[in-house]
Order: C-alpha cells, then sequence, then structure tokens
C-alpha cells in the first residue's frame, strides 16, 4: 500500500478551498492530529463539519467553549452564507445528509446511473457545502481547513462538490484499539456538559462485530476514494502519538507547506511530546478539543491490558487484511515507516 495516491487528481481551481480531510473511524485520534495542526499558521481545524445541522438543532459546545449560537466565528459564517443560521431548513439538510452519505447509500455517489436518478438532490446539498467551506475560508482567513468528520462517504461528496480541493489524511488505528474504545458505556458526550437537557447523553457504542466490519469498510472505501483521484497520505495513529514531529512534517509537505519540527509558540515546551491546545472552532470530536494550555501526547493503550484476549483475537481475524497491510501484525509499530 502506498501512502499518497499517484492518481491522476480533480482539476482544483484557484479558487477553490483546500480541504485537509482527516478519514477513518472514530476513535483513531483525529482530534489531536485536527489540534496539533492548529498550532500552524494557515490551518484552520473546524471539527466534524458534516455534524453542523445537529450542532444548530442542539446548540452543542463549540471547541472555543462558547454554545454553538453565540460562537462569532459560526455566527459570521451562517450569516454570509443564509443570512442566519435559523433561515436554514435544517430537516431538509438532515435528509438529504442522511439520503446520501450514509454507507449503505453510498453507491449513490459511486455508480453513474445512480448519480443521475439523484442529481437534484446531490446538486443542492453539494451546492449548500461548498458555499460552507468556502466561507470558512472568507471568515478565518486561512489556507487550509482541516476536517475531521472522517466518514468515507462525506468525503466522496466533498471530492464532487464544485469548489472544494480535496485532500485525504487516512488516519489509520489498530482496529483492536479503536473496537476496544467504541465498546466503553458512560462516556459523556463533551459538547453537551452545560446543556439544560443533554448533559448527560453518552457517547454512541458498537459491539465488536460493528467495530471490526465498520472499520474494513471505512478503510476499504478511503483506498477506493484514493483510486477516484484523491491525494491520500497515510498517518498511524500510533506513528503520531509515538514521533509527532514525523508525522507533522509529512503532513506539512502532503499539502505543499513548507517542512518544519512540531508546532512550537513562545512559552511552551520544546518536546516534541507536547503542544498547546488552542480554543479552535471545532464541531464535534472528543473532549481533547477543550483542552486548553500544553497536552502531553500519550498513546492509548489500554486495549492492550483490558481487552479480553478473545475479544483481541475475535477483532483481529476480522480485519486481519487491512491489518497485516498496514503493518499490525508481528512488529512494533511505532517509529517504522508508514506503508
Amino acid at each position: 500500500m502506498t501512502g499518497v495516491s499517484q492518481q491522476p487528481q480533480k482539476t482544483a481551481g484557484s479558487g477553490d478551498s483546500l480541504v485537509l480531510y482527516i478519514g477513518g473511524d472514530g476513535r483513531s485520534g483525529s482530534t489531536l492530529l485536527s489540534a496539533m495542526l492548529g498550532n500552524y499558521p494557515g490551518f484552520w481545524p473546524v471539527g466534524e463539519v458534516r455534524g453542523i445541522w445537529h450542532a444548530i438543532q442542539t446548540d452543542e459546545l463549540c471547541g472555543c467553549g462558547t454554545p454553538f449560537s453565540e460562537c462569532d466565528f459560526w455566527i459570521s459564517v451562517g450569516e454570509r452564507i443564509f443570512g442566519g443560521w435559523n433561515h436554514v431548513d435544517v430537516d431538509e439538510m438532515l435528509r438529504l445528509d442522511a439520503a446520501y452519505v450514509r454507507h449503505r447509500f453510498v453507491t449513490r455517489l459511486l455508480v453513474p446511473p445512480l448519480r443521475r436518478k439523484h442529481a437534484a438532490g446531490l446538486g443542492r446539498y453539494e451546492a449548500v457545502l461548498g458555499s460552507i467551506y468556502s466561507t470558512i475560508r472568507e471568515v478565518s482567513g486561512c489556507a487550509v481547513i482541516v476536517d475531521s468528520t472522517k466518514d468515507p462517504p462525506y468525503a466522496f461528496l466533498l471530492h464532487s462538490a464544485a469548489g472544494i480541493n480535496l485532500r485525504l489524511v487516512h488516519l489509520v488505528r489498530d482496529s483492536r484499539g479503536v473496537a476496544h474504545s467504541w465498546a466503553k458505556k458512560g462516556v459523556a458526550r463533551p459538547e453537551y456538559d452545560r446543556h439544560p437537557t443533554l448533559s448527560q447523553t453518552p457517547m454512541n457504542r458498537r459491539g465488536l462485530v460493528r467495530s471490526a466490519l465498520e472499520w474494513d469498510a471505512k478503510n476499504a472505501l478511503l483506498h477506493w476514494l484514493q483510486r477516484c483521484g484523491v491525494p491520500r497520505l497515510l498517518i498511524r495513529y500510533e506513528s503520531l502519538v509515538d514521533d509527532p514531529n514525523g508525522a507533522l512534517r509529512r503532513v506539512l509537505a502532503f499539502v505543499d507547506q513548507a517542512s518544519g519540527s512540531a508546532p512550537q509558540v513562545e512559552g511552551a515546551s520544546r518536546s516534541s511530546e507536547e503542544y498547546e491546545s488552542l480554543p479552535h472552532h471545532a464541531i464535534g470530536g472528543n473532549r481533547l478539543r477543550f483542552a486548553r494550555g500544553i497536552v502531553r501526547v500519550q498513546a492509548d493503550e489500554e486495549w492492550k491490558r483490558a481487552m479480553p484476549r478473545w475479544q483481541q483475537a475475535l477483532v483481529g481475524v476480522a480485519t486481519l487484511p487491512f491489518l497485516a497491510g498496514y503493518g499490525y501484525l508481528g512488529r512494533r509499530v511505532a517509529r517504522t515507516r508508514e506503508p
């Protein structure tokens, strides 16, 4: 497997929004990678943009710490596009999202006859998304929008949308660690910490078999996205936390930015194992996006101690081809060359 796609790319216009899309399964470190990239000038982490319609409905906390409806950044974006988020038909947007961004409907994006059949709805949704990303670029003044939505079907939608120059960071984590994280009970959703009615809402959970199958499917679709012409860079979570400097240099080079060391800000430690967590306007993601100050990068390897051997074996067998292809079998992953 190659890390960076050599396939022909979609022709990008000079006015297109450069979207660095972090794709992969949930619980793989996308919030961490986004936060670290946010230390670089020109990079603007926005979290999971696909969740913007739910953010309007629930008024969840933005990564800056204020409710979505009170966040100056998102208020400005909504006013420029719609004259205010209150003018958006959120139910229609959610219907369009459900019709085209779910995995079971991915053929509507990939099969030409089905795309033609759904051309009206796809065109409507793609136009709205194109406006959102171009306005994010205008309001932020940054060249690179970092979107950690992760879902492969949403990436296919962005790839076909006019005005978007998509680049994929394919973030992969050992499937056994992902499955263990998804199985945890009672993990509260941080975006609802101060919500009057949703504060006790737990994070979604998945069973082991479903986790294994989704891990396989999402990684397979991201490889297919590369075949469709989207430039792709493979980054392993384990390599990211073991050598942040090296991983970030590769991402910088991938988006044609100047290479360099890990992000450094005045007063911060110069250790490659630390970064400064800034108040980015990120939607969705784990609790890390609400951290402030110097954050130490630490690998989450709880699954190796807490996950029963039979569960590790079950998930390992179900995901064996990709585990082997990504270099997770028979050797230590950290500090190894990305496949």
